[in-house]
């Protein structure tokens, strides 16, 4: 076979392989927005509100066909917690729309696309959250006197505070109890709902039924020694007290524990009226489920887009071509050294962990975080890659003077320059970079189309893609830089120093590599976030499992899916290109992207 027909035949397959790719994302995000809006029965729309000080506040509003000027429909208005987003929230929406409520689910300080204002959690942060329910009160289609205010975790104080100045039909509070101290003694005494698990980090058993009786004896409700599961006052009379608290649930876990949503919507019907409900549907009927199996499945569909749209550009447009080069040598490391490098895959992480990065994490929180890194909880994520990357160091130092010194690797071996040369090209590296600006600003302005036209999102489990919020992408670049800088390295690793021996067969290797590669890269991620989870819910709700950690563990969930994609990205475009710049670019963006846009910013 000619050079010229090999050309044509990868030509061919290149642009197969990506025409199949966006077809299967365009499915999945019709399959995604369908199960959430029960197939156009719900319009999902992404809303701004701005408020008097000019700070730009978002949310998702979902509103069921039912919903009319003639036929107001009953409300809901969601609050996240401190580390949250609107989108968290989609399951209870979803579920609410269902059954024929308006649901308004909020981004608030600095969360999601939301500007931040620069006030925390005192009693002059809630104007703002105001705002939104206000915003109800204006919707003609909304009947005024049953709406439902609802929050969880932190979320738990605004929708407590907007209760005792809205008097809504019923509170709805979810893994935290807002202790009576907002600067002033905040009171309700319509139907509220407390619920906690019992492996909840942040309603522990020793304090969440004392505070609990706080609220209530300052609502003056005349309720002594309040217990668990017992029905207080009465729907009919309007001032129904329900404290409940479901067995093992994890505080993260109230957006996808079927019995935490099924207690919200029975009590939320109830208190509304089940006669009042559009289109009651008993709380255990639910479909939540199945959007985020669609979300994941979406957010690898996406995934594989990018991937095949990397390689469709360099197979038709000549400027890119020169991008590709022939596979170097396979000279990874054999034997002993790959046994070696192996378990140090697998030893890195505990170490990482345990130590906190060997103090990377402390740096960044209390250094840089008010200046470069002001993404909370994302730091974690970010201590951990550069940890790894740190240590992964070592087995190239290892490669370096074992198999790299015995074949005499040279500097295109490593996938950093093109053959011939043993220098860095600053070409190569630019045409790569380039690439994957254009490739990812193709596939982020697809997700900002879906939202446009869907109002969703590619999303699982707190965890996703989503369009970029522009007025932090400043904020954005210091960790879009580290995790290039981290995907350099981690690339060279996985794909030159334990490159796995090739067996004649392209797709097999291929395949093969790419799990590989995926399984080491979150393997032990995973197990330590599963063992994190299990471990806190055999000892219920007064420590985490892992608290002496350096890393809080708990807020690594969205990290097993992160780096099972990188794993996948990065080994794919090193082994179509031959490079790892491609793989280090597109990957790297897109895994920082993927960290930040579901966190905050409060800068």
């Amino acid at each position: 076979m000619t050079s010229g027909t090999q050309n044509k035949r990868g030509s061919k397959v290149a642009t197969r392989a990506f025409l199949i790719s966006l077809v299967v994302m365009i499915l999945m995000s019709l399959v995604n927005w369908g199960i959430i809006s029960s197939w156009g029965k719900v319009d999902i729309t992404p809303m701004t509100l701005v408020g008097d000080d000019g700070t730009k506040y978002t949310g998702i509003l979902y509103v069921p066909d039912n919903a009319t000027t003639e036929n107001p429909a009953p409300a809901i208005i969601m609050a996240h917690g401190i580390s949250g987003n609107a989108r968290n929230h989609e399951s209870w929406a979803m579920e609410f729309a269902r059954r024929g409520f308006v649901a308004l689910s909020v981004d608030w300080m600095g969360n999601g696309d939301s500007e931040y204002d620069g006030v925390m959690f005192n009693t002059p942060r809630y104007p703002a959250l105001e705002q939104y329910y206000d915003y109800l009160l204006d919707m003609t289609i909304v009947d005024h006197d049953r709406i439902v205010a609802s929050g969880h975790s932190m979320g738990t104080d605004a929708a407590f505070v907007l209760s005792s100045k809205y008097d809504p039909i019923a509170c709805m509070l979810c893994n935290l109890c807002p202790p009576p101290s907002f600067g002033g003694d905040y009171t309700y005494d319509g139907n509220i709902l407390f619920l906690s698990g019992t492996a909840d980090k942040s309603a522990s058993e020793l304090t969440y039924l004392p505070n609990v009786q706080k609220a209530l004896d300052i609502s003056n409700r005349g309720i002594e020694n309040v217990q668990y599961e017992t029905l207080y006052g009465s729907f009919e009379e309007g001032n129904a007290v329900l404290v409940t608290r479901l067995q093992d649930m994890i505080h993260e876990g109230a957006f996808v524990n079927s019995e935490c949503i099924n207690i919200l919507l029975d009590f939320a019907q109830e208190a509304v009226g089940i006669e009042n409900v559009p289109n009651y549907i008993s709380g255990d009927n639910q479909l939540w489920f199945l959007k985020d199996v669609a979300g994941l499945i979406g957010m690898f569909s996406f995934l594989a887009f990018i991937l095949t749209f990397a390689i469709f550009l360099i197979e038709q447009l000549p400027f890119f071509s020169t991008i590709r080069q022939p596979m170097p040598r396979n000279i990874g490391l054999r034997g002993p050294g790959m046994a070696i490098s192996i378990v140090a895959a697998l030893l890195f992480p505990l170490i990482v962990l345990y130590t906190g990065s060997m103090g990377i994490y402390t740096l960044i929180d209390k250094v840089f975080s008010k200046n470069l890194f002001g993404g909370g909880y994302a730091n974690y994520a970010l201590a951990v890659i550069i940890g790894l990357n740190l240590l992964g160091l070592c087995m190239l130092f290892l490669f370096k003077f074992t198999e790299g010194k015995k074949k005499n690797a040279v500097l295109a071996e490593y996938g950093l320059t093109y053959v011939g040369e043993n220098k860095l090209n600053f070409k190569l590296i630019g045409k790569a970079l380039l690439l994957a600006l254009v490739v990812l600003c193709v596939a982020f302005s697809y997700l900002s189309l879906q939202r446009t036209l869907l109002g969703t999102d590619f999303y699982c489990l707190f965890f996703g893609f989503r369009p970029v919020v522009w007025h932090n992408m400043l904020h954005y670049i210091p960790y879009i830089v580290v995790w290039m800088i981290c995907f350099v390295i981690a690339s060279i690793g996985m794909n030159v120093e334990r490159r796995l021996p090739d067996t004649g067969h392209p797709v097999r290797d291929m395949v093969v590599s790419c799990v590989f590669n995926s399984v080491l890269a979150m393997g032990v991620i995973t197990l330590m976030v599963i063992i994190e989870n299990a471990v806190q819910i055999n000892i219920g709700s007064t420590t985490r499992a892992l608290a002496s950690w350096g890393i809080d563990i708990s807020r690594l969930w969205g990290m097993p899916v992160g780096m099972t994609m990188a794993g996948i990205g990065q080994t794919y475009l090193y082994r179509k290109t031959g490079s790892v710049w491609v793989g280090a670019f597109v990957m790297g963006i897109l895994c920082a992207f993927c960290c930040v846009l579901y966190g905050q910013f409060r800068l």
